[in-house]
Formats: C-alpha cells, structure tokens, sequence
C-alpha cells in the first residue's frame, strides 16, 4: 500500500496497478499486530476506501488480525509507556469494528512442547525477566514437533470461515475461493 510519513499516508495512485490489484483482493490477513501502529490501521483502512470509493470501514473487505497483546506493543520514538498504550491499535477508532476470536486450544501445547509454551506464558507476564530485565532465550524451533502445517492451516481456515459465517453481510462466499 506503500503507507509513508510515519504511517499517516499512501502514496498509492488509484489508477495504478496496485489499486486494481487491491479492488480484487477480497481478505487481508495480518499478523502480530500487537506492534502495528494506530496510525498505520488507519491508513490501512483509508486507502481500500479511496480504492473502493466508498466510505465501508477498509472498504468493504474483510481484515483478519492476529497476535496477542501481552507481547511488544509499536514503538513511539521517544515516547513514554502511555505514548506507546495510547498508539496501539486497540486504541483506534477502528477497533470496534473487529470481533476477537480466541483460541480454544493451544496448537504449541497439543504438539508437546509445554516448556515452550511456558516460556512464552512467562515473557507475556514479565516473569521471565532477570534482575537486568533481560530474557534469556534458549535454542528454539519454530513449528515445534508433532504440530503439521496441515494442522494449522485447517485450524485457520476453521477461523476464516466461521468470520466469514458471521459477517456475511460483508462477503459473497461466491467471491472467495478456497
């Protein structure tokens, strides 16, 4: 979307193959949008409207966040904790328009790796620090053993298509494909 000055526009011409490629795009998937900018949603949610020509929050198309908030928030240069709260997506406008989902089961946990899963419990909660404040990180992979791709990739086309069963006023399913 070639989003610049610090998040706050697009330089994106309507008549550019960008914009044409954005009419046909039907869902936007983003991901750790704990550390996304207020201001980049909200020019995440202008430019599909001046695309669109039309004044439907993200202009009409279906937006899916995923992340978790206990984690790093955006960073305000130079700014206090309560510059960096108050820039959160959370605090934008927008945000009401979203429904949160939770998940039901941990995929890290039912492929086995509980000491991975405590460990991220552990930073969530600031309990992982030392007296320094650091976090010592161990040698990890990522997806842990015993969890497929397949598996979470049918976890998350369960998701889409439950958001998508819910806001049917907002998406043709004749429209997608899967």
């Amino acid at each position: 979307m070639d989003i610049k000055n610090d998040c706050r526009a697009s330089h994106l011409k309507l008549n550019s193959k960008e914009a044409d490629y954005l009419r046909k795009v039907k869902v936007f998937i983003v991901d750790e949008t704990s550390m996304i900018a207020k201001n980049a949603l909200e020019t995440v949610d202008k430019v599909p409207r001046d695309v669109m020509e039309n004044d439907i929050p993200f202009g009409g198309k279906v937006i899916i966040l995923g992340g978790d908030f206990r984690q790093v928030l955006p960073v305000i240069r130079r700014g206090t904790r309560k510059n960096q709260v108050d820039g959160c997506i959370k605090m934008s406008c927008l945000w009401q328009h979203f429904e949160t989902l939770y998940l039901k089961s941990n995929m890290l946990v039912a492929g086995g790796d509980l000491g991975w899963i405590e460990f991220l419990l552990k930073v969530g909660d600031g309990s992982a620090n030392d007296e320094a404040d650091r976090i010592k990180l161990e040698m990890m992979t990522f997806p842990p053993n015993g969890i497929s791709f397949h598996e979470i990739s049918e976890y998350f086309v369960h998701c889409l298509e439950r958001i998508l069963r819910n806001h049917a006023g907002l998406v043709h399913y004749e429209n997608l494909d899967f």
